[in-house]
């Protein structure tokens, strides 16, 4: 508690572990005299109040403040109040009615003290004692319905429940002050773990449990008294029951790539579906599950494929023992679709082929007949008449194994053509000579003939015209290696 005069402002002090109050009387300025303690009226029924006198040389001195730092509760407080024309003093610590401690269990159990320090001559120290209570391990052992050990339940003491010590200052004033305790334990592998209390209290000591995240958290209380000796607790889970479930899954063993299945599995009885995922042991891209949290597995690539089955619980069912499957997922099979070719002719080369592999990868092309057509890329040559035959292939990777060779042959002939000749009309022996012309569709020569060798003669493009009568023009055309010869075209004309 500090004193000050009423014009210096007020220093913090000091708060206490145990609730304190500190005085300090300025040099030659004043003293405290008749620290003392009891209830206050002005406030709830068992509020300590604290009261004295600020006095010089036994005069005492008015408008003096008084201020105290402490805790309560765990909380610091600072209080404040101004010496009356008397001298005297009142501060009510703290207005709940109590004191409170923090419940540790290193708090000894030694005195509350309410101590006056001089920082100065004359100064003067007052300390009014109150007992504290001793603490005591509490030894806590927990278990479910069967006597089984519950590793990992949280316990709790909490002895908030109105337990209250009452103590006497020194000058037989009664003070009244709560161990307001709130420490916690999480149970070890043979269900134990241990707590302070207060000798002479029944707290409440509270355990919780969660089987699983599905589950809600299954509590039991005691309320034991608390000895000078070791405490045993045992807190027994009776309800907590919970069927166990089984899943029943068996996978195909094996698969290959590009082949896919659907699972199934049976669970328990708690009405929740058999999950399935895919375990991260799983090669990466082997599998997966399309769509996600279906059933249907696609194999996508070749390794081992892990595939989990997972129940879950509900207030009345365990969850289910996961249950756990490896596929061996090997090659995956291809075939080649490669439509029929027709037949061609030499004046068709070159041409384009396609051939698609169920796998999706590039399928190639080759000619068993290189004498009648030549294949580079997908461009097949003619090269004589004939049969080509083209074989398209896959040779597979490593997730698929090689196609089956797929062949297709075409018949490979010469080209017709025609002989465009136009119609001549008659001419005089005067118009001799002229000059005739024809086209073949193959863009090959034209010759001419005269079947009227008296009337007419032809000489390359020329015709001469010898007597009057009937000329007789053929056209020609006697084809190649990729043409077969045109049909003659015959004109005649009047020669006058």
């Amino acid at each position: 508690m500090k004193i000050f005069p009423p014009a210096p402002p007020a220093r913090s002090g000091g708060g206490y572990f145990m609730a304190g109050v500190r005085f300090l009387v300025p040099v030659l300025l004043a003293g405290v005299t008749a620290l003392s303690a009891a209830p206050s009226s002005a406030q709830a029924a068992n509020t300590v109040a604290l009261s004295g006198v600020v006095s010089q040389g036994g005069v005492p001195v008015a408008g003096m403040i008084v201020h105290a730092d402490g805790q309560s509760g765990g909380q610091s407080f600072g209080l404040s109040a101004t010496s009356a024309a008397d001298g005297s003093f009142t501060l009510n610590v703290p207005p709940d009615g109590t004191l409170n401690f923090d419940g540790d269990a290193t708090l000894p159990s030694g005195s509350l003290h309410f101590e006056a320090d001089g920082l100065a001559v004359g100064s003067q120290d007052i300390t009014e004692n109150v007992p504290l209570p001793a603490a005591a391990q509490v030894n806590i052992s927990t278990a479910d319905a069967a006597g089984d050990p519950l590793a990992g339940a949280g316990v709790a003491i909490n002895s908030n429940s109105g337990d209250a010590i009452t103590s006497t200052l020194a000058d037989g004033t009664p003070v009244q002050y709560i161990w307001s305790a709130s420490e916690f334990c999480t149970t070890d592998s043979t269900g134990s773990c241990a707590l302070a209390g207060l000798i002479g209290f029944s707290p409440q000591i509270s355990a919780n449990y969660q089987a699983g995240p599905s589950y809600p958290a299954y509590s039991v209380t005691a309320f034991p008294a608390i000895t000078a000796d070791p405490t045993p607790v045992t807190l027994t889970f009776t309800h907590f029951t919970l069927t166990p479930q089984v899943i029943s899954f068996t996978g195909p063993g094996s698969g290959a790539v590009g082949g896919s299945v659907t699972l199934s599995a049976t669970g328990g009885d708690s009405g929740n579906p058999v999950q399935f995922s895919i375990d991260p042991a799983s090669g990466s891209g082997v599998c997966s599950l399309s769509p996600p949290g279906s059933a249907d597995l696609v194999f996508t690539s070749t390794g081992t494929c892990v595939v989990n089955a997972n129940q879950a619980g509900n207030s009345s069912y365990a969850p289910a023992p996961q249950v756990q499957q490896s596929i061996v997922v090997g090659q995956g099979s291809q075939k080649i679709t490669f439509a029929a070719l027709p037949g061609k002719t030499l004046a068709q080369s070159p041409l384009t082929i396609s051939a698609t592999a169920s796998s999706g990868l590039t399928v190639t092309f080759s000619s068993s007949t290189p004498a009648v057509c030549t294949v580079t890329a997908d461009t097949v040559t003619l090269i004589s008449t004939g049969t080509c035959s083209i074989s398209a292939n896959q040779a597979g990777n490593a997730n698929y194994s090689p196609a089956p060779t797929v062949t297709r042959s075409f018949t490979v002939s010469q080209a017709s053509q025609k002989i465009t000749f136009a119609a001549l009309s008659g001419k005089t022996l005067v118009q001799s000579p002229l000059t005739i012309s024809a086209t073949a569709s193959s863009g090959l020569t034209v010759t001419f003939s005269s079947s009227t060798p008296a009337v007419c003669t032809v000489t390359a493009d020329t015709v001469t015209l010898l007597t009057t009568g009937t000329c007789t023009i053929s056209a020609n055309q006697a084809g190649n290696a990729t043409y077969l010869a045109a049909p003659t075209v015959t004109r005649s004309f009047t020669v006058r």
